[in-house]
Formats: structure tokens, C-alpha cells, sequence
């Protein structure tokens, strides 16, 4: 890549905010976005269910985005890293506090400068975790599960106890049923 982009006052404020220890062998596994967050949603819920797919990363893997990163980049690709891939994307997943460096895979690469962004990713249980992109500064929230098919009464069970998420409306997805 022939430019690197800098990391934004936002994404540093993000990496200085949440800096709790979440360890990413606790992403490994197959995640299910099942809730989505927002000050203004107003959409019916949707039997949509978008599939996560976090593994270790192999030798080969660190070896494909060193070489796709080679400008001076914020991130460590040794730090702890998973790849996660959902549909047709794949980005590798660093670091060992809540924020992450999220760099996306160089062959799926469109633009020419070293992209990446800063993600919070923090557990609300062993089966769920609330994610959000820092850019978003927090306005847009996703609840994953590693269950696909949850009831109602769990999933409000479970956002019941995540605070950040209190005023925010919410959509409901891997769900046949479209009232919330």
C-alpha cells in the first residue's frame, strides 16, 4: 500500500477509554449478530442472521498482512491475533485489552492505503458480547451470541443487564418472530 492512514483522535480516546484486559481466546468460535443498538433504529425485527467465524491466526495468515501492512502502523500483528470472517470479509483482530486494532485483509483491500480501524469488543457473558466500531463513538452497538436461535425472554434477559444500552432502541435478528 502506498499511504497509511492515522489513527483518529476518536479511535485514540476509544483505545484509552476501554482499556479492561479481554483476552481473544474468548473470541474464538462462531458468533451470531442477534441484537443491533441505536439512538434511532425504528426497523422490525429480521430472521437475517449475519455469521462470525473467529479462529487463531496461523503463521501464514500473520505473514499475508505483514506483508500487506509494511508502512508504520499503530498495531502489532504478533498481538494475540484472531481472524474473524463473515460473508465475503476477513480482517484480523489484535490486541489483548476490549479496544482492538481490526485491520482489514489485504486481498479484500479496494483502497490504497493500510486500512484498519479500532473496535471495542466486551463481554457480557461466556455466550454474549456487546461490539462497537470507536468510530461510531458508541452510537451503534451490536449484541453477539454464540447461539443462533435465542428466545425472547433471554435475549431481553440479557439487555437488561448491559447498561449502555438502556436508551437506545434495539432490532432483533435470527428471529422469526418481528415484534420485539
Amino acid at each position: 500500500f502506498n499511504f497509511v492512514r492515522s489513527l483518529s483522535e476518536v479511535d485514540q480516546s476509544c483505545i484509552n477509554s476501554y482499556k479492561n484486559n479481554l483476552d481473544n481466546s474468548f473470541l474464538i468460535g462462531t458468533w451470531y449478530s442477534v441484537c443491533e443498538f441505536a439512538p434511532r433504529l425504528d426497523l422490525p425485527s429480521s430472521n437475517y442472521c449475519r455469521e462470525t467465524v473467529i479462529k487463531n491466526a496461523t503463521d501464514s495468515d500473520k505473514r499475508r498482512y505483514r506483508e500487506g501492512y509494511k508502512l508504520q502502523n499503530p498495531f502489532n500483528i504478533d498481538d494475540n491475533p484472531v481472524i474473524a470472517e463473515a460473508f465475503i470479509y476477513k480482517e484480523m483482530i489484535m490486541g489483548n485489552a476490549e479496544a482492538k486494532y481490526v485491520v482489514y485483509d489485504p486481498r479484500n483491500y479496494f483502497y490504497k492505503e493500510d486500512l484498519y480501524g479500532v473496535r471495542v469488543f466486551r463481554k457480557v457473558s461466556e455466550d454474549y458480547m456487546l461490539v462497537h466500531e470507536c468510530r461510531w463513538r458508541g452510537n451503534f452497538k451490536s449484541l453477539l451470541s454464540r447461539k443462533r436461535n435465542i428466545t425472547k425472554q433471554e435475549l431481553n434477559r440479557i439487555i437488561a443487564t448491559i447498561n449502555d444500552v438502556k436508551n437506545m432502541e434495539k432490532r432483533r435478528f435470527c428471529t422469526e418472530d418481528i415484534f420485539f
